[in-house]
């Protein structure tokens, strides 16, 4: 099962809590970046998730867009 914590962007990502496999590569997926030599920051915020079989870590985040006609009245 993958592990979860709250990340918000500009967040460098604690070497501890990535997965990692002595022969698989880590992959990277939605929501974060590799800043050489060995630093990977979060570039939205959400939900941090990895997972160990696969060596792979995202970011689960909601990607919704607001459309000019949806807009709430605050009067």
């Amino acid at each position: 099962m993958a592990t979860e914590s709250i990340v918000l962007p500009g967040d460098y990502l604690d070497p501890e809590i990535l997965p990692s496999h002595p022969k698989k590569p880590l992959k990277l997926g939605p929501g974060l970046m590799h800043i050489p030599p060995n630093s990977i920051v979060s570039t939205v915020a959400g939900r941090l998730c990895t997972d160990q079989k696969k060596n792979a870590v995202w970011i689960e985040y909601n990607a919704g867009r607001v459309c000019a006609h949806d807009h709430i009245d605050l009067r």
